[in-house]
């Protein structure tokens, strides 16, 4: 009776353990789309790394988010916009870490404010 659950804990391990694996596998499949046809996200990978220009959307199909990776880090140039597509902050990173400018926005597009950082840590 022992040896009867031992296996049948092995194979519900092994049936999880391959779940798992499937699902994790067909990610890069997964729907990158709302169900009204507007995308979700829009970038690459290589070697299971984002890399090169990404971007993120609303689902009325204007953009949220808008950035640059190298290698899986953010870096360059990162911008984020409300829902009609106004610009509401801009950042600056360098591998993976906030450095450089981060500039806020007023909804009719000025600069609210700048803070500056090095390596996610802000510069007063």
């Amino acid at each position: 009776m022992n040896n009867h659950n031992s296996f049948h804990k092995l194979i519900v391990v092994a049936i999880i353990v391959i779940w798992t694996m499937f699902n994790f596998q067909s990610r890069k499949k997964d729907n990158l789309n709302y169900e009204n046809g507007a995308y979700i996200r829009t970038g690459e990978t290589k070697n299971g790394q984002n890399d090169g220009p990404w971007i993120w959307y609303y689902k009325n199909g204007i953009t949220q988010l808008s950035g640059n990776f190298v290698k899986g880090k953010r870096e360059g140039v990162w911008k984020t916009y409300d829902s009609s597509g106004v610009l509401t902050t801009e950042s600056n990173y360098k591998d993976n870490k906030l450095s450089g400018n981060l500039i806020l926005y007023t909804e009719a597009g000025e600069v609210k404010s700048v803070k500056r950082f090095i390596d996610d840590k802000e510069v007063k």
